[in-house]
């Protein structure tokens, strides 16, 4: 059986699955970043010259919309802003990758102002977060009081930490310690040293990530490769953003880190999808090859 879970803070982003003697919980919203990356990398590249023309639908940049926008819909409908955003904004860099036009790039710039100013005066709960955001010591004791004790977590780590496992604020302090606030607990046991060479790691990932899109021999692979690679470094970035008080508090858990396995899931699809890019480069025909042997195992079924 498939079952909606409850809303949790506010948000339906949860689908159970239910089967005699398994159980298991997946975010759909999570898995629509891969679906929007593979869409919108496989439609520029099939339509390069005419994803640009506004004046016609197939091969356009309208049909593009219609095949994102259900999707976008999808993940908002579930109270989801910040994949949402995150989702668009991964859309627009495999565009602009493709050679957007810059002057598009005004129709999502009024969207954010025009969303920002309907957040400010229309959505209470998010207007908090920005001004919790601003002034987090001020509203410590109610709206900005995971910021507040995520920054006394970062402050109590100093250099080196207090000692792995040893973390105070996550002892019932700290809201979300285990996900979505993970590498503050990593900087109160570890220190300033460890968030410094995770955030070196994220840069590393970054940029092989660019150079295996850029050494494609497909147009396919080096916009789906820079896609893949600019979710991930953009979701690591709004995160570390969110836990020093850089940005207001959201949602978005660190890559590879936090816990719960859609995010983890996808995040291992991306690698494998960047990896497999890498080895066709390196070994053309390698695709064709592993698609045969495929055939070869599953010959036994008939297709009708």
């Amino acid at each position: 059986a498939v079952t909606c879970y409850p809303p949790i803070n506010g948000a339906y982003r949860w689908i159970k699955i239910k089967l005699p003697g398994f159980s298991m919980s997946i975010q759909p919203s999570e898995l629509a970043k891969i679906v929007v990356a593979i869409s919108t990398a496989r439609f520029c590249a099939d339509n390069l010259r005419t994803f640009n023309d506004l004046r016609r639908f197939k091969g356009g940049m309208l049909q593009l919309a219609a095949i994102l926008g259900p999707i976008m819909m999808g993940i908002l409908i579930g109270h989801d802003l910040g994949t949402t955003v995150l989702a668009i904004l991964t859309a627009f860099c495999i565009m602009m990758a493709a050679g957007l036009r810059l002057v598009y790039l005004t129709i999502p710039a009024a969207l954010a102002v025009f969303g920002g100013v309907y957040i400010y005066f229309c959505d209470p709960m998010r207007r908090g977060r920005v001004l919790s955001f601003l002034d987090p010591e001020r509203y410590a004791s109610d709206i900005g009081y995971q910021l507040w004790n995520s920054l006394l977590a970062l402050g109590s780590g100093g250099w080196f930490g207090i000692g792995f496992m040893e973390s105070r604020l996550k002892q019932f302090y700290l809201p979300e310690s285990h996900t979505d606030f993970i590498l503050a607990i990593v900087g109160e046991e570890l220190g300033l040293t460890a968030l410094l060479f995770l955030i070196v790691l994220y840069g590393l990932f970054a940029w092989f990530g660019m150079k295996i899109s850029l050494n494609s021999t497909s147009r396919l692979g080096m916009l789906l490769g820079f896609g893949l690679t600019c979710f991930i470094t953009m979701q690591a970035i709004i995160n570390i953003s969110v836990i020093s008080g850089a940005a207001p508090t959201k949602g978005m858990p660190a890559p590879f880190i936090s816990y719960g396995g859609s995010n983890m899931m996808v995040c291992l699809i991306a690698v494998g999808l960047l990896l497999s890019i890498a080895e066709e480069t390196a070994s053309p025909g390698y695709t064709e090859r592993n698609m045969q042997k495929l055939r070869e195992l599953w010959k036994w079924i008939k297709v009708w």
